[in-house]
């Protein structure tokens, strides 16, 4: 999973570098793969505006060439671009004569069908950030400052950790839970992000209707509904933070469910409202046999061990891996209806396998998301969808929940923790002495995490391990209260540890050939060992003689 370190510190206030950041997840038991720059190889690329058209050149390979007089605010040039997307008053991503790209590729003035061109105009796959290419030029806001370098502008001036997160840690598939873990791991705080909701008009449960058939696979379904959206593209920031994770920018709508996904962990799909027949949500097994067209315009064949997302004329969604094509967001969409749910794992696995899609949300959905955070994960999107798609929620959300989760107390006993690790936080930190929850607690937690959790006190035998309590088991080194294990009795009995490991231990009671440690004998063994060395051998009592 790539992260951006400056999407992390968005939400924790670190003064560690991304190497630093880095190493203090992999110490928690949190592996970073690399740490490598986000556009290492793009110099002097800038933001440009083609101020005019100055002329047809004819055309090259099937698209037209244009002269076109581009302006960074100092400087004007005169440039051939074949973009389908090539026109007056475009800001874009301009490499002038000196600027690099990736490859080592530098920008020098050339002839192009007799008219000189200073510099080029870039695509995302000539910027490296994509394989978009057909599309044209990289196009920018219209408020974009004329001359700013590019790479500082998209924020790409950045490092991307590449995190692979082991399947019993779903709480960091997201950059949220990597900012919760370095607010614990160095005691800053978290800052979760804050949700301003705009809801009015209807109630949501006037506008749509969720029925939940299959409880055992589905525990939870909710539903927004936004109006009055505007599907279009993203903007540059959104676009920039999506490649940097490795995703493909597609439309405001849909780039904010994949951005919510990375940003808090659950997964989202937002269906054209309008495309829904009678605004109903059946959420039911799939027929044997059932045929269905997902969004990469494939059809597949379903069996009754799936889950899908259905109205009631069709199924609309294979649930949990992968949207259909009927109901798609696209350009004339105008409502929204915004799913978010809780499927059970084993059944999205199942059918992400048999089906051959891996996708982002199955992957998440694979090792168990938080049921209780997907309405807020909803609420996020709906805002942002508010912000960046002119649209309006509606009052409410519809919330299908069959089989309600009851929260659960976990007793935590200071005492135990102690024994185990060695350490325990102070009691005067812990969340039932009345403190305030946040940056000692978190204080506590990384001292408790650096001194008790690293694998060395596992699989060494020292003076220290011992004297702390911590032993290669669970298991306290004994009952006896801690006081009456002074440091004077651990450290002898440290040295006496330490002693017998180094000296080679005798076979038998009274050979002394050293046993390989690797390999104990057994007594018929030591029994032709013993005749071999010219003793006798003891008698071979059964386990019921008698001495």
């Amino acid at each position: 999973m790539k992260v951006p370190y400056k999407w992390i510190r968005e939400f924790v206030d670190l003064r560690l570098s991304p190497a630093e950041a880095a190493d203090r997840l992999l110490n928690a038991g949190i592996e970073v793969a690399a740490v490598v720059p986000l556009a290492p190889d793009i110099r002097g690329v800038v933001i440009g505006e083609i101020e005019a058209i100055e002329r047809e050149l004819g055309e090259s390979h099937g698209h037209r060439l244009l002269l076109c007089r581009v302006s960074t605010g100092s400087q004007t040039f005169s440039v051939v671009s074949g973009a389908p997307n090539t026109k007056v008053g475009v800001r874009a991503a301009f490499a002038p004569p000196g600027a690099v790209l990736p490859g080592d590729r530098r920008i020098e003035t050339v002839t192009i069908r007799g008219a000189p061109s200073q510099g080029m105009l870039c695509s995302e796959r000539e910027l490296g950030f994509g394989p978009e290419h057909e599309a044209g030029i990289l196009v920018l806001d219209g408020d974009a400052p004329l001359g700013r370098d590019l790479v500082a502008y998209l924020g790409l001036d950045d490092h991307v950790l590449d995190v692979e997160v082991t399947p019993n840690r779903p709480d960091c598939l997201s950059v949220l839970g990597v900012a919760r873990e370095l607010a614990a791991l160095t005691g800053a705080r978290l800052r979760v992000p804050k949700i301003a909701l705009t809801e009015s008009g209807a109630p949501a449960a006037k506008l749509v209707r969720v029925r939940v058939e299959a409880p055992d696979l589905c525990h939870r379904f909710t539903a927004r509904v936004v109006s009055g959206v505007t599907v279009g593209p993203s903007p540059a920031w959104l676009q920039a933070r999506l490649r940097a994770v490795g995703l493909r920018p597609i439309s405001n709508v849909v780039d904010v469910t994949n951005y919510v996904l990375w940003e808090l962990g659950h997964p989202l799909h937002a269906f054209d409202y309008d495309t829904v027949t009678d605004a109903t949500i059946i959420v039911r097994r799939a027929r044997a046999g059932e045929r269905f067209t997902t969004l990469d315009g494939q059809e597949r064949v379903l069996d009754d061990s799936m889950l899908v997302i259905a109205d009631p004329r069709r199924a609309i969604g294979i649930a949990g891996v992968m949207g259909g094509a009927e109901t798609e967001v696209a350009e004339g969409t105008t409502r929204v209806l915004l799913e978010s749910a809780w499927f059970d794992p084993v059944s999205i696995r199942r059918t992400s396998r048999a089906l051959g899609l891996r996708t982002d949300a199955a992957y998440r959905f694979e090792r168990g998301a938080d049921v209780e955070a997907l309405v807020h994960a909803s609420a996020r999107a709906a805002q942002l969808i508010g912000e960046l798609a002119n649209g309006t929620g509606a009052r409410g959300v519809v919330d299908a929940y069959p089989r309600r989760r009851k929260p659960r107390r976990i007793r935590l006993r200071m005492e135990r923790v102690r024994r185990v690790l060695g350490v325990a936080p102070p009691r005067r930190f812990s969340p039932g002495s009345g403190s305030r929850p946040g940056r000692r607690a978190a204080r506590s937690k990384s001292r408790c995490r650096a001194s008790g959790a690293t694998s060395r006190w596992r699989t060494t035998w020292s003076r220290r391990s011992f004297a702390c309590g911590a032993t290669t088991s669970s298991r306290p080194l004994s009952r006896a209260p801690r006081a009456r294990r002074g440091p004077g009795v651990a450290s002898r009995y440290a040295g006496l540890s330490r002693r017998r490991s180094s000296r080679p231990r005798p076979s038998g009671g009274r050979s002394s050939a050293p046993v390989s440690p690797s390999r104990s004998r057994t007594p018929s063994a030591t029994r032709r060992a013993r005749r071999s060395s010219g003793r006798p051998a003891r008698p071979n009592r059964s386990a019921s003689s008698t001495r």
